[in-house]
């Protein structure tokens, strides 16, 4: 996990000459996000179904690169702290990057399926944002043209492959690494030999090894973070 100490440097960075004409609300604005983003990149990450989008937060942090990048130009070209910010902006925009090629991954990987889930979503509850589902789409699109041009040239038994056959999904029992945000009870996962459950009690911070399956929901609320 990233460390905090780097919302210090970028809080810095964000503030004007005239550190008056800037609030306390707007001073915490840029670590704020960009802590929500780092969570979201390793749930992303570490997580083998798509999440719910964060474009919210991806595209707020854009503009504070772009400001970031406006008070790096005014320093003086021997300053010091050049570096040092640009080496910061260098990370933001690795973690952004990083983690919108994971969910691009995962929606070519997953396609057929996560539009499926998508179209059962209601448009508030999407998982995917507006562009992350046109492309999702096309994508899909050209990949049944292709797959129809290569079964036709494909023996009988072959080309009459559907494509609910293609459909590949996630494997959702793998185990993951979790931090409890909160304390909860009434957290049933299975044993090892699957005949019964038990009950797994979340204290903050308290860290277990888990079945993705078992808290996947609690990661889309925020319940527990994966590390």
């Amino acid at each position: 996990m990233m460390e905090t100490d780097s919302s210090i440097d970028i809080s810095r960075l964000l503030r004007d000459e005239d550190e008056e004409n800037i609030s306390d609300d707007e001073e915490f604005t840029a670590p704020i996000v960009l802590n929500l983003i780092e969570n979201a990149w390793l749930n992303e990450k570490l997580s083998a179904e798509i999440l719910p989008h964060k474009s919210i937060y991806v595209d707020a942090m854009y503009q504070q690169i772009l400001t970031m990048e406006d008070n790096i130009s005014k320093l003086p070209s021997d300053d010091i702290r050049i570096d040092i910010y640009q080496l910061e902006l260098d990370r933001i925009r690795y973690i952004i990057t990083s983690y919108l090629r994971i969910r691009l991954e995962k929606i070519e990987r997953f396609t057929k399926q996560i539009l499926q889930q998508e179209a059962q979503r209601s448009v508030d509850d999407q998982y995917l944002s507006f562009h992350e589902l046109q492309y999702a789409k096309s994508f899909q699109e050209l990949n049944e043209k292709h797959l129809n041009l290569v079964l036709k040239k494909m023996p009988a038994n072959v080309a009459s492959l559907s494509h609910s056959q293609t459909l590949i999904r996630p494997n959702l029992e793998h185990f993951v690494f979790i931090r409890s945000r909160v304390s909860q009870d009434g957290l049933f996962i299975p044993d090892i030999a699957g005949n019964e459950e038990r009950e797994v009690k979340l204290t903050e911070n308290s860290q277990f090894i888990l079945p993705y399956n078992s808290v996947s929901e609690l990661v889309k609320n925020n319940s527990v973070q994966l590390i």
